[in-house]
């Protein structure tokens, strides 16, 4: 039977303590590289949705003449066939439009290609790294 205050955490020895600290410190130190890397990146393997998304959203919120993929029904302006479009556009909103339209806000515009397809990313890893904080940390906490 245990004395004292039942809602207060174990006791932890030093040794596991300092143990917890280096293992957190590791994390963290890799959590910074893989941003550095996610940034730095020149480029990297990646489905037709990630490309064709910062395509339609420069597009869109910056009026960049591109020529549209057909999934996304084609641009009569620039001479492709206009059908139906297949695919939605939810993904490339919230993967894309989302991050590009903020940069607009903040001055940003379609004369920094590098900037284009690196704010995706960036947006990406925020979002993750929101989840896996919030989500997975109470879980984890939970446990």
């Amino acid at each position: 039977m245990r004395r004292g205050n039942a809602s207060a955490p174990p006791r932890v020895s030093g040794r596991q303590g300092q143990r917890d600290a280096d293992a957190e410190a590791q994390l963290s130190r890799l959590g910074l590289v893989l941003a550095v890397l996610a940034v730095a990146a020149n480029g990297c393997v990646q489905p037709d949705e990630w490309f064709q998304s910062v395509e339609i959203a420069a597009r869109d919120v910056f009026g960049a003449k591109i020529w549209t993929p057909w999934e996304f029904g084609g641009s009569a302006a620039l001479g492709d066939a206009v059908h139906e479009p297949c695919r939605s556009v939810s993904f490339p909103a919230v993967a894309a439009h989302a991050p590009l339209f903020l940069l607009r806000l903040c001055g940003g515009s379609i004369a920094w290609p590098r900037l284009i397809m690196m704010i995706p990313r960036l947006w990406a890893l925020v979002i993750s790294i929101l989840v896996h904080d919030r989500l997975l940390g109470e879980v984890w906490r939970a446990a």
